[in-house]
C-alpha cells in the first residue's frame, strides 16, 4: 500500500456523511475508502447524520461534527446529504467553520470548494423523454426530494422542463413532497389514491428509496407494476435490482 507523508506525517482525511448503511451513502463510503487505500492515507468517518434531521434522535448525532478541527484531520470530504434539511446560508455557515482546512464536496456545488457532481440533468431528461416517447405517458406523478436539497431541486426542475417541452401539463395534485427516505414513497401513493384521486400513468421518485417504497405500496393495493402503473427511480442503487419487478431507474455514474 502506498503511503504519502507530508512533513513526516501521514495525512488524515475526514469524511462527513449522513449514514453509511443506506444504499446510496454506502456506495459513496466504499468509494472514499478505496481512494484512501490507494493513496495510503488515513480516513476518519464522521457519520453525524444530516444537519437538523427531523426524524427521531438523528439530530443528536450532529454533535459528532464538533470533533472535526485542524487537530483531528488534515482535510475534509463533505457529502451533499448533510444539507438536506437546512437552507443554503445555514449550510454555508456549517462548512465555513472548518476553514482553513482543505475541503472537497460530493454531489453538491459549494462555491470556492472543488465539487464532484452528478449529471442530474441528462439523466432526468432521458428518463422523462423515454416515458413520453416510448410509453406514451401523459399523467405524471412526481415524488420530490427534500425542498432546498440542490440535487432534489434540480431533478424536479428538469422534470418540469421536459414536460413543458413536450406540451404536457404539470398537474399540481400529482406532485408530492418527499424527503429521500423510505416512508415518503408509501405516503405519496396513499395521498394519490386516497385523497387526491387524480388518474396517473407513472410515478417518478427523486430517488430509488422512495420509488421502491411506492412500488411496494402499489403492490399491497393489488395495483400491478408496470401493467397498471409505471414506477421509476433515480440513483440505480443495488436494492433496485431485487424488487419484483426490478425497478426502472436512472444510473448514477
Amino acid at each position: 500500500m502506498p503511503e504519502k507523508l507530508y512533513n513526516g506525517i501521514r495525512p488524515k482525511i475526514g469524511l462527513l456523511i449522513d449514514i453509511i448503511y443506506e444504499n446510496y451513502q454506502a456506495k459513496v463510503w466504499e468509494g472514499v475508502v478505496e481512494g484512501a487505500k490507494q493513496l495510503g492515507v488515513d480516513l476518519i468517518n464522521f457519520a453525524g447524520c444530516s444537519l437538523r434531521a427531523p426524524y427521531g434522535y438523528r439530530i443528536q448525532r450532529n454533535i459528532v461534527y464538533d470533533l472535526v478541527n485542524e487537530e483531528s484531520v488534515d482535510g475534509l470530504i463533505l457529502t451533499g446529504s448533510l444539507g438536506s434539511y437546512i437552507g443554503e446560508e445555514e449550510f454555508k455557515q456549517f462548512y465555513e467553520r472548518f476553514s482553513p482546512l482543505p475541503m472537497v464536496s460530493i454531489s453538491t456545488h459549494i462555491p470556492h470548494i472543488p465539487s464532484v457532481l452528478v449529471d442530474n440533468v441528462k439523466g432526468m431528461e432521458q428518463c422523462v423523454n423515454h416515458l413520453i416517447k416510448k410509453h406514451h405517458c401523459r399523467n405524471f406523478a412526481f415524488i420530490r426530494g427534500p425542498q432546498g436539497n440542490p440535487e432534489a431541486e434540480l431533478r424536479y426542475t428538469v422534470f418540469k422542463d421536459v414536460l413543458s417541452e413536450n406540451n404536457i401539463s404539470l398537474l399540481p395534485e400529482l406532485i408530492l413532497d418527499g424527503d429521500f427516505y423510505k416512508d415518503s414513497g408509501a405516503q405519496g401513493v396513499s395521498t394519490l389514491l386516497d385523497k387526491r384521486k387524480t388518474p396517473f400513468d407513472v410515478i417518478i421518485a427523486a430517488n430509488d428509496v422512495m420509488a421502491i417504497d411506492a412500488l411496494e405500496e402499489l403492490q399491497r393495493r393489488d395495483i400491478k407494476v408496470p401493467e397498471d402503473v409505471l414506477v421509476v427511480g433515480f440513483d440505480d442503487i443495488e436494492g433496485s435490482r431485487y424488487t419484483r419487478p426490478p425497478l426502472a431507474t436512472v444510473h448514477q455514474p
